[in-house]
């Protein structure tokens, strides 16, 4: 599952496939990939999908699931 979670931009396919209590983990451990990887990536690579990117985590943002999760 975390496998899938590691792209820049969310694979909303792969999260429709997972069962509905196991989605905010998937997009957890996503956040937590997207967080680490921000800094190192290719600034071409994150202007090619920024838009989607902003887009999904708008969306995440105002569907969140619950209170924040810490570490």
């Amino acid at each position: 599952m975390m496998e899938l979670s590691h792209s820049l931009i969310l694979n909303e396919e792969a999260l429709q496939q997972i069962p509905e209590p196991k989605r905010p983990i998937f997009i957890f451990e996503w956040l937590r990939f997207l967080d680490k990887v921000l800094v190192a990536a290719q600034k071409s690579d994150i202007k090619g999908c920024q838009k989607k990117l902003v887009e999904q985590l708008f969306k995440q943002i105002n569907e969140s699931p619950g209170p924040p999760t810490r570490k």
